[in-house]
């Protein structure tokens, strides 16, 4: 099976090779050994949203595969022009094509296809992805094996509905699940798929069909997070395919949230390493007309709520701190009503507040400004209406989210901040701190809140201010190092601190 896995993207020998270990039916003892923990993780995601779709929970038992290609014909015979579901990718047309092992052998000479069950096909993939883990690159591999020879199918006018049947009872669920374990893991290889990407975006780029958008898109996002190699192609000939899929399905859940992942993963790279996503400017547009969407018209199922918190992860990325006032004005208000939503408990939660802190940086990412006045005003109200509706969640994503902005604008005093700067700052930390003493058993909440003061307290003109205005900042961070809520790292800076008065 591991040749297979190689074969499955075209990879040369030796690539992939772990691929799909312990993933097929006579070996998987080694994927049943952490089931348990995934499923659990599984049903966590989708016990998030209580009103999901049934026919979406009940898919991987209930879909039909790739059924036999000519339902009407009673004979078993595979038709001879019909050419086999490729195994191999590669551009050699002489280089010989496997079958996966895990996929019944089809006939060999003209003999009847007795042992070959194109249902199992499709049921395969349904019944293995929710034993699959992010975390582990050979899963990984192996789903994105998967979904190109989807779509290699969707090109074989005999295989193309069922193929385009199969797509449609994925469980999104559980690939968005898998994506944001992978996300989150940073594991990354090389899939060796650049010489396919092109053509496979654009075909999917010419389709309107909704379930093949889904799984190109699908494709695309798993290969950016996990193939650092393959992000140029993407970067390249992905936005404009995608903002394309966003204005034709805008209405899917499915295609926003792969859609935003994958502007999210590119954009977030391209900021790493200083080179410009094309249409940027663009897709910012685009996701804040989505956002305001969800603001007005929320919807609480799983997909939708991730699609949002893909969105917001995206337009983060895509920011570039120089946009005019008016759009910087919308982005904040529009991202403060998706950040004022009620809390869902799926993975990328309070995106929106991370979002805010990034446009708060202004150009350069440094801070200072008539967006950093406005986010931290943002700030202040979120977590003065956060006391009310006591949502201890909101509070401390949102105290966090405050600690990432004041620690670009306080580097050492390189950036001055104004007095109006600082008033704005002070007002933030002044809610944090009435946040933090309404909820002193809330150990979280009590390290946030101290670490962000010790955050702002590296800036000298911070530092006097919270000093002259006596808000108890200090006493809070000595509250909290004496009781142990300071991770080790902080101890000494606080100890200093305190020591100085």
């Amino acid at each position: 099976l591991a040749q297979a896995a190689a074969a499955a993207i075209g990879a040369p020998s030796g690539t992939l090779r772990t691929a799909m270990a312990g993933s097929v039916p006579g070996d998987r003892h080694g994927a049943l050994s952490s089931a348990r923990q995934r499923e659990a993780s599984q049903e966590s995601f989708e016990s998030a949203a209580s009103d999901a779709s049934a026919s979406k929970k009940a898919a991987p038992a209930e879909a039909p595969g790739l059924a036999a290609v000519a339902a009407a014909a009673a004979s078993s015979q595979r038709p001879a022009a019909l050419p086999l579901p490729q195994r191999s990718f590669c551009s050699t047309a002489a280089r010989p094509i496997e079958r996966p092992k895990f996929l019944p052998l089809p006939s060999q000479d003209g003999e009847d296809d007795e042992g070959y069950d194109e249902h199992a096909v499709g049921d395969e993939l349904l019944t293995w992805l929710p034993l699959a883990a992010g975390s582990q690159p050979e899963h990984v591999a192996r789903i994105v094996a998967w979904l190109l020879q989807l779509l290699r199918w969707h090109s074989i006018e005999e295989l193309r509905d069922e193929a385009s049947s199969t797509a449609a009872n994925l469980p999104e669920a559980t690939l968005i699940r898998i994506f944001a374990e992978a996300a989150a893991s940073g594991c990354e290889q090389q899939l060796e798929l650049d010489g396919h990407l092109s053509q496979a975006i654009a075909a999917a780029d010419a389709q309107a069909d909704v379930a093949h958008q889904r799984v190109a898109l699908c494709l695309a996002a798993f290969v950016a997070v996990s193939d650092v190699e393959a992000r140029d192609v993407l970067r390249l000939a992905a936005p404009q395919w995608t903002m394309s899929a966003i204005r034709s399905h805008h209405e899917d859940p499915a295609v926003l949230f792969w859609a935003s992942a994958l502007l999210s993963t590119l954009a977030t790279w391209c900021q790493a390493w200083s080179l410009a996503l094309p249409d940027a400017d663009d897709a910012v547009r685009l996701l804040l007309g989505l956002l305001e969407q969800a603001v007005r018209r929320p919807r609480w199922d799983a997909t939708s709520r991730m699609a949002v918190e893909a969105a917001c992860r995206a337009l983060a990325g895509l920011w570039e701190g120089d946009e005019a006032p008016r759009l910087r004005t919308q982005a904040i208000v529009v991202l403060g009503g998706v950040a004022e939503l009620p809390n869902t408990g799926l993975p990328w939660e309070r995106s929106a507040l991370s979002a805010l802190a990034r446009l708060g940086c202004g150009r350069g990412a440094r801070g200072c400004g008539d967006a950093f006045r406005a986010v931290l005003g943002r700030f202040s109200e979120i977590l003065r209406r956060g006391c009310q509706t006591e949502d201890r969640g909101q509070l401390v994503a949102c105290v966090l989210a405050l600690e990432d902005l004041l620690s670009r604008a306080a580097l050492g005093g390189k950036n001055a901040l104004a007095q109006e700067d600082i008033r704005e700052a002070i007002a933030a930390l002044e809610a944090a701190l009435l946040a933090a003493r309404g909820f002193p058993e809330d150990t979280r909440l009590q390290e946030a809140t101290a670490t962000l003061v010790l955050t702002a307290a590296d800036d000298a003109q911070l530092l006097e201010a919270l000093r002259t205005k006596n808000i108890g900042g200090m006493e809070l961070v000595a509250g909290a190092a004496r009781a142990g809520n300071l991770p080790q790292s902080l101890l000494h800076r606080a100890e200093e601190l305190l020591e100085k008065g």
